[in-house]
């Protein structure tokens, strides 16, 4: 794997950067699509290769005889209308995935080791930053690739609306891409044995009548969450390794769902069951 592609991710996630302080603006288009252009002469191949082209046929679309990639790309964007515009984006985020994921191709094998690195190393890939916010669905499909063990709402729910440092740093060492999810009924006294960091006030978030927060008043409407919270079955992990990490052994662990199960415990009138993600791990596949 040329070790340019590296280098390639970085120029690219400057790009996108640029977008998204200047809410992606005509202008800072053209300075950043001008400026990819440069990729042209890297005569890269395989699949970033191939994403490239497609970028550049579509950036320099009105190139004329004689002139200049960069300007065939100032003089196409300007023609475009506004919805164009925003394709454009997206194909510059799909182009950086592609990038990430050639990168991720490059990091070492999983290990833990002070010195060098942890197993959320290898999934540097899916950090995508304030990209991963302004572009979701681009994110979530390019995701979708790298773990398709993830059924759709836990994707979406864990992955996409959360920071990559509260997914992978924690919870890499489960060997995220083997683990298992069913979908499960949990009567309300179950529930109650879930280990999570609940907020400190929960009750105020339910019982102000004039909060903006639409998630206690559709809590309180409905007796239970929107979208079910994500427990890790411990079974199948060796209890010394859950004390080494500071988890509980005695009950389900949350992975995701926090302000959920602590509005839950505040409701005046829940539900008596509950749907819940139960994550399982293979054993043979922890990353340690």
């Amino acid at each position: 794997m040329p070790p340019q592609y590296r280098y390639i991710a970085d120029k690219l996630h400057q790009a996108i950067e640029s977008l998204i302080q200047s809410n992606q603006s005509r202008a800072a288009m053209v300075e950043v699509c001008r400026e990819l252009v440069w990729l042209e002469d890297q005569n890269l191949s395989g699949v970033l290769g191939s994403e490239l082209a497609k970028f550049l046929a579509v950036v320099t679309a009105e190139r004329q005889e004689g002139a200049a990639p960069e300007d065939c790309v100032e003089a196409t964007l300007i023609s475009l209308p506004d919805e164009r515009i925003a394709e454009i984006s997206s194909l510059i985020i799909g182009l950086y995935g592609t990038a990430k994921a050639c990168e991720g191709a490059l990091r070492p094998p999983f290990y833990i080791d002070e010195q060098r690195g942890s197993p959320a190393d290898f999934w540097e890939h899916l950090n995508w930053g304030g990209a991963k916010e302004n572009f979701p669905e681009d994110y979530l499909a390019f995701a979708r690739r790298h773990l398709p063990n993830f059924p759709e709402e836990v994707l979406r729910e864990w992955i996409v609306r959360h920071d990559f440092g509260c997914v992978f740093e924690p919870w890499a060492w489960l060997g995220i891409d083997s683990l298992s999810f069913t979908f499960q009924s949990w009567p309300l006294a179950s529930i109650r044995t879930i280990r999570g960091n609940e907020d400190q006030n929960p009750d105020w978030f339910v019982n102000q009548a004039d909060s903006d927060d639409w998630l206690p008043e559709e809590m309180r409407a409905t007796g239970t969450w929107p979208t079910p919270i994500i427990v890790l079955n411990p079974e199948n992990i060796a209890l010394e390794i859950l004390r080494d990490r500071h988890q509980a052994v005695d009950s389900p662990i949350l992975l995701e769902g926090h302000r959920r199960l602590s509005i839950l415990g505040v409701l005046p009138n829940p539900q008596s069951e509950h749907t819940v993600v139960v994550a399982t791990v293979d054993p043979e596949r922890l990353r340690l």
